[in-house]
């Protein structure tokens, strides 16, 4: 008996509010007419948080734990600092079955982008990792409804820096020896010198490649000395050490170089310090013979003519043989260089 038709007037209400309430009116209109449909909220299990890269040391932020409600009445929402390159984490459990999204946005950009979840094993368990490399907002929904919402600040992580403590030095014997600082925030991982040919070295040089038809790099004579920089203690976020290596028996030695000190950490950035030019150190011969022989290596090195000529002056140092040189050792592989030097004139051979 209805007189008035109000039955109809209820009915509109019905599809308006099914309008109202978008994709989500059927699952609404479902849970309205379930006997369960009081409880599902506190079926949902909500765990959140953030793991920050291992090397900054920083533990686990817990987001949420599981003991929060979770459901209409219960959002939350908390911003919070976290270090650069973190992970956020979310894992929800639905055994209703519920819809559950995880959506992400930047400031100043108008795009949202939703990260589509991944199914696990057990039913109804939803996992989300999102890389934290620039400042975002995060956004739970449980069917559409917002339940927590979490805005992250990144607290960069800045390159290591490096300097030399002082001009280097030699040891009586003409290894290099120089003393570095290095510096990051998180850890210095590793540090390493690198050398270039100093100004006007380059021009020198540079016909030697061309003579070769190679590039600075694949020719053995241009390719620079290596200077691996060892660390007192790995990871310290302050570095001071020294380091010593022998590079007389170089190419390079007695050759203007440029020195460029490198420090990474273990985010693989790089941190350079100021070029620094000096001659890099050679042997010190004082017998005559020593002399002359290391005067014809340096111009194997410098001058793509010179090994005819370095060629003629091997010849006339072994001239006289015994007579002249009394170590047999240093006559014989004098002579040895002169044939193999004949035969091959390739920069590998020299």
């Amino acid at each position: 008996k209805d007189p008035y038709a109000i039955r109809a007037a209820l009915l509109l209400t019905a599809v308006a509010a099914m309008l109202a309430a978008g994709g989500n009116g059927w699952d609404r209109m479902r849970q309205a007419f379930s006997p369960a449909a009081s409880s599902a909220a506190s079926l949902l299990r909500l765990d959140a948080w953030v793991t920050p890269p291992v090397y900054t040391g920083v533990a686990p932020i817990v987001l949420a734990d599981g003991s929060e409600a979770v459901g209409e009445g219960a959002e939350s929402f908390r911003a919070l600092s976290v270090p650069e390159r973190s992970q956020l984490i979310v894992r929800t459990h639905a055994p209703q079955g519920e819809t559950v999204s995880l959506t992400t946005s930047r400031d100043g950009v108008a795009e949202v982008k939703t990260v589509e979840p991944k199914q696990g094993a057990a039913e109804g368990l939803v996992e989300f990792h999102v890389a934290l490399n620039e400042p975002i907002s995060a956004d739970v929904r449980i069917g559409g409804q917002t339940v927590s919402k979490w805005r992250f600040d990144l607290i960069k992580d800045a390159p290591p820096t490096i300097n030399l403590m002082g001009d280097p030095t030699t040891t009586p014997r003409g290894a290099l020896r120089i003393v570095f600082r290095a510096d990051d925030d998180n850890g210095v991982a590793s540090a390493e010198a690198r050398f270039a040919l100093g100004e006007g070295e380059e021009q020198n040089l540079a016909p030697v490649a061309a003579e070769a038809g190679a590039k600075v790099g694949g020719d053995p004579l241009l390719e620079p000395p290596a200077m691996p920089l060892q660390l007192p203690r790995v990871n310290a976020k302050r570095v001071d050490g020294r380091a010593t290596q022998d590079l007389t028996v170089h190419p390079w030695a007695g050759l203007k170089v440029r020195m460029t000190l490198i420090a990474r950490d273990q985010a693989g950035q790089a941190g350079e310090s100021v070029p620094y030019e000096f001659v890099l150190p050679e042997r010190k011969f004082t017998k005559p013979l020593a002399k002359a022989v290391v005067e014809q290596r340096k111009k194997l090195v410098r001058d793509p003519s010179a090994p005819e000529g370095v060629i003629k002056a091997l010849d006339a140092l072994t001239i006289g043989a015994d007579k002249v040189i009394d170590d047999t050792t240093i006559y014989l592989a004098l002579r040895n260089a002169y044939w193999r030097l004949r035969g091959d004139r390739s920069p590998q051979a020299i």
